[in-house]
């Protein structure tokens, strides 16, 4: 009885120091890989869609305000449209692909951990 107690104790304890490291494990290769392809898909879809979004209206409105206003103005005007939607697209691309990225990280290592217990 006090051999199997023992056992019991010894095994559980066992299984929460396997189970302290695998979740600590899990979240240092969680967050490594969500910042490596977060990074990487993130400035891939920013700088595609900032560059096409960023052409395509800055060409609309740098058209119309040059019909109206000196080359002077257009200049400050299209870095202007240019700096505002690259911040806004980056932004949110950037938390979009985050929390998708994340999420689906998280979702494939809790899967695994539910498979291999």
């Amino acid at each position: 009885s006090a051999t199997k107690a023992a056992a019991t104790t010894t095994t559980k304890s066992a299984t929460e120091a396997a189970t302290e490291v695998t979740m600590k494990v899990t979240m240092e290769v969680t967050m490594d890989v969500t910042m490596d392809v977060t990074m990487d898909v993130t400035m891939d879809v920013t700088m595609n869609v900032t560059m096409d979004v960023t052409m395509n209206v800055t060409m609309d409105v740098t058209t119309e305000v040059t019909m109206e206003v000196a080359m002077g103005a257009t200049t400050v005007v299209t870095v202007g449209i240019t700096e505002a939607i690259t911040e806004a697209v980056t932004e949110a691309i950037t938390e979009a692909v985050t929390e998708a990225v994340t999420e689906a990280i998280t979702e494939a290592i809790m899967v695994d951990a539910f498979e291999d217990n």
